[in-house]
């Protein structure tokens, strides 16, 4: 736990160092040099104290440096997994979401601690008042640094490699060579009721603290249970502080990492399993560090049934049983008493054992109580041999994959237990094979896995690309459907069995260098659209082109999605929208056929044209009859000139304007004609499939 009191529950993880404690003295001994002390904090700038003189006094009172020092917001614990500073923790001790509220806190604690330490003698109210105004500037506007301490002495400023705020772990470095490191017990190592320590900073500095005295607790306790999500609980009391601390065995070797306690409950703590903290390395491709080997049977013991003593000794009964697999050696207090399967009474209440096999050991001090009856099988943890392995690809920086898991980047030496096992990589541009090594007890073995240069390999068609198998003589590569298509040069054959988008198909590749294509066209599955409500005279469009229709309606089309129109003129078309096709599956679209404005537009143009040559004629014929010589031809007399000439002016008249509307109403019907395909009012179809 740090300062900031997480009450909800966590999760941990090691290297592989520590040998058999025996007593709780000396695994404290062995394992407090690998446990470090994490703060977040503020450095202290000069520029906000121009009046050294109060700052000073605070810093006589405290013995320690603050002004170009730092003051922490947030603590916790930590432990080095290697020699080379990598270390584990808690993800919300690096968390900065609460860094704001920490710098207030922060500032209102040292108020606090100024106002109760320093009587009015020693500081009056005012210099109190700008002391305090001085630090609050500081911790408010100061660049913010996360530190790790290491032996109750040094600080280092750390690196954030990698977190995981759902598993409650983050992964920090610092620059530091010849860290402690803690061993990783083997997964699911625990029983209820075995013996387990705690070790951390419990409480951090706390604003009144002097760093000089600072250093970790110890605690020791039991496994309580194991609760949902994997959590261990147990007894080795732990407090505000001890958040990312590791929880040890007997063996002195991390079980898990503190991080969570029951305020309302008592003796009710709570680690990540060591597990958790190996898939979180894992994860996050930090598999490979220097001393942590990528399978779980190498980072530490596996199970031991048996009880152990507070002297770290397993209790047995005085009728032993070695099960372990044919062939191993039984050693007594290093004399040879035989080969398992091996049953032996011992003549000694109290020796060592050590059981030798082909791949591996154990070993622990066993006492023999007379109030444990019958027989008991001897199943001390157990080491696998590990050879040294140094791999090597053609693209430095590959990801290295053992056994199937991710082990880190190449180049990288890692400690591998000893057997059969499968190395693989991978790397942009880069196709390696799998290899198969076999490892012996003690072996340095350098091995680079061949490799060479792969292409792109271009799938043409549309919908869900099918797997495929591509195959060259006897060397067949497989690509899920949503894997890039990567293959070296030469002739392959490729093939795929259907899926909703595609027929079974087979198809050969030429892959030259450069970008290739596979067209899968020919290939394409097909389903159908049943047009509903379709006019003889209507044009159907599928993906912007006319295509042919059944005469019942029906379209055959490829699978996928396509943009469907229904088009003819004088009739709203159905606007262009996306119908999903699926093998096999008759689709509908429903065509509801509604007069556009524009089949208005034939009309009125024509009755315009008419008016309008009426009107022009009518006009025509006034305008001659008004001439002088027509009229006097006629005339009578001079009155009935005059009508004559009226009669002529008022055709005149009415011609012009019968011409006029029948030229307003021609262009309205062009209008009308125009807007025949730009109708934006357009009815979305109904589609669905039958």
């Amino acid at each position: 736990m740090h300062k900031r009191a997480l009450l909800s529950f966590g999760f941990l993880l090691v290297g592989t160092t520590l040998v058999l404690a025996q007593t709780g003295s000396d695994l404290y001994q062995a394992a407090s040099p690998g446990v470090v002390y994490i703060q977040q904090a503020i450095k202290i700038s000069p520029e906000y104290f121009p009046d050294t003189r109060l700052v000073g006094l605070l810093e006589q009172k405290l013995e320690r440096k603050i002004v170009g020092d730092s003051l922490d917001l947030e603590s916790g614990t930590g432990f080095f997994l290697d020699a080379v500073g990598h270390l584990v923790t808690n993800n919300h001790v690096i968390d900065r979401k609460e860094e704001k509220r920490g710098r207030e806190n922060a500032a209102q604690g040292w108020g606090r601690y100024i106002d109760s330490s320093f009587s009015e003698k020693e500081m009056s109210l005012e210099d109190k008042r700008a002391l305090k105004v001085a630090l609050y500037k500081a911790l408010a506007n100061g660049p913010y640094v996360l530190q790790v301490l290491v032996g109750n002495k040094d600080f280092y400023e750390a690196k954030v490699l990698a977190s995981n705020a759902k598993l409650d772990l983050a992964l920090v470095e610092i620059p530091l060579k010849g860290s402690v490191a803690l061993g990783l017990a083997a997964d699911d190592s625990l029983i209820v009721g075995a013996d387990v320590f705690s070790l951390g900073y419990p409480f951090g500095s706390d604003a009144v603290k002097k760093l000089t005295a600072l250093s970790s607790s110890f605690t020791k306790g039991s496994v309580s249970a194991f609760r949902e999500e994997k959590w261990i609980q147990h007894t080795a009391t732990i407090n505000f502080g001890n958040s990312g601390g590791p929880l040890l065995n007997g063996q002195g070797l991390v079980v898990g990492v503190n991080a969570a306690l029951r305020t309302n409950a008592n003796n009710t703590y709570f680690a990540i399993p060591v597990s958790t903290v190996r898939s979180f390395l894992s994860d996050n491709g930090f598999a490979g560090l220097p001393g942590i080997a990528p399978l779980a049977a190498s980072l530490g013991p596996t199970a031991g049934a048996l009880h152990q003593n507070s002297l770290g000794e397993y209790e047995v009964s005085s009728d032993l049983i070695f099960p372990k697999e044919t062939g191993s050696q039984v050693f007594v207090d290093g004399v040879l008493v035989g080969s398992t399967p091996l049953f032996w009474n011992p003549p000694t209440s109290s020796f060592k054992v050590r059981i030798e096999g082909p791949l591996g050991y154990s070993e622990g001090p066993l006492r023999v109580l007379k109030s444990i009856q019958g027989s008991t099988e001897v199943r001390l943890p157990w080491w696998p041999y590990s050879a040294n392995l140094t791999v090597t690809t053609a693209s430095p920086g590959a990801k290295i994959f053992l056994d199937g898991k991710p082990a880190g980047t190449s180049p990288l030496t890692l400690a591998v237990p000893v057997g059969d096992h499968a190395l693989g990589a991978q790397a942009p541009g880069m196709l390696y094979q799998e290899s198969k090594i076999t490892l012996t007890k003690d072996q340095d073995l350098a091995w680079e896995i061949p490799g060479e240069p792969v292409f792109p390999v271009q799938f043409q068609g549309s919908g869900l690309r099918p797997a495929l198998k591509a195959a060259q003589g006897e060397r067949v590569l497989t690509f899920e459907p949503t894997e890039d298509v990567l293959l070296p040069s030469g002739v392959w054959s490729v093939a795929w069995q259907g899926n909703d988008s595609f027929d079974d198909g087979r198809a050969e590749v030429t892959v030259v260098g450069t970008k290739t294509v596979l067209d899968a066209g020919p290939f394409q599955a097909h389903g159908s659209l049943l047009i509903k409500g379709l006019d003889p005279k209507a044009n159907v469009l599928v993906d912007h082109g006319v295509v042919a229709v059944g005469a019942d309606g029906v379209v055959a089309v490829a699978v996928g999605v396509h943009v469907v129109n229904l088009y003819q003129r004088g009739v709203k078309p159905v606007e262009k929208t996306e119908v999903a096709v699926r093998k096999g599956v008759v689709t509908e679209v429903v065509w509801t056929r509604q007069p556009s404005l524009g089949s208005y537009g034939n009309l009125a143009l024509w009755t315009g044209v008419g008016g309008t040559v009426v009107g022009a004629a009518l006009a025509g014929f006034g305008y001659y009859q008004y001439g002088d010589t027509v009229a006097l031809a006629g005339a009578s007399s001079y009155q009935d000139y005059l009508g004559r000439k009226s009669s002529a002016q008022s055709l005149f008249a009415t011609g012009m304007i019968v011409g006029g509307v029948g030229v307003a109403s021609a262009i309205i019907g062009l209008l009308l004609d125009v807007a025949l395909d730009q109708d934006t009012r357009l009815p979305k179809p109904v589609s669905g499939e039958k």
